[in-house]
């Protein structure tokens, strides 16, 4: 029996598996003093994983927020492809006439 995975499943499965990777590493020192519990660093830096939106083409902004949240993922590209912002058009134009100030604060809000 073969598995099968939408593109969204291996995207999120993927940022998951990168961002335990880099965590592994960055974390291991915490492992070794659990009283002390400072933020993920990578030399001396803060550890920001995120994920791009243009691979979740069939969910709406607040859907895709929702999931992404529930993987601990804060960073995130807007691409505007989303089933309820269609302006994102690979190598063209988009009108985006109706992605006005209120719209855009909604979807950063979402």
């Amino acid at each position: 029996m073969q598995a099968t995975f939408s593109r969204r499943q291996i995207i999120v499965r993927t940022t998951q598996t990168v961002a335990a990777c880099a965590l592994g590493s960055a974390l291991a020192p915490l492992r070794a003093a659990p009283e002390a519990q400072p933020s993920p660093r990578l030399d001396g830096r803060k550890l920001t994983i995120g994920v791009a939106t243009l691979g979740f083409r069939n969910l709406a902004n607040a859907e895709v927020a929702k999931e992404l949240a529930a993987a601990g993922i804060r960073t995130i590209q807007l691409f505007f492809s989303q089933t309820d912002s269609r302006f994102w058009a690979y190598n063209s134009r988009a009108d985006v006439a109706s992605l006005t100030p209120e719209r855009c604060q909604a979807i950063a809000d979402a």
